[in-house]
């Protein structure tokens, strides 16, 4: 197999991965919602004692570097791996409603 060959078929893989680990990067950047400042800015009375418990929660500043590489990482192996899948199912498998 030459380079180029192999190049384009690793392309729309490493794309995948790319936007997995964009995906991680956006939803594990989430947390700032559950502070009582961005409660009261979206005007959502928190219910009594239930803010102490959502604050008590490990934020992502408790998680530690290697963990977040880790789960940044495989999250976004598992997006690619089933990008790769559900596109060869779709070419391997023809549809049932397809009329000839």
């Amino acid at each position: 197999m030459t380079h180029a060959k192999l190049a384009r078929r690793l392309a729309r893989p490493a794309r995948d991965f790319l936007a997995g680990l964009l995906l991680f990067a956006g939803l594990s950047g989430s947390d700032w919602f559950a502070s009582a400042a961005h409660a009261r800015l979206f005007e959502v009375e928190p219910v009594e004692g239930m803010l102490e418990a959502v604050l008590a929660l490990p934020t992502l500043s408790a998680v530690s570097l290697p963990a977040l590489l880790c789960l940044g990482l495989s999250f976004a192996l598992l997006v690619a791996v089933n990008m790769w899948l559900f596109r060869h199912l779709r070419q391997a498998h023809a549809s049932y409603r397809r009329r000839r």
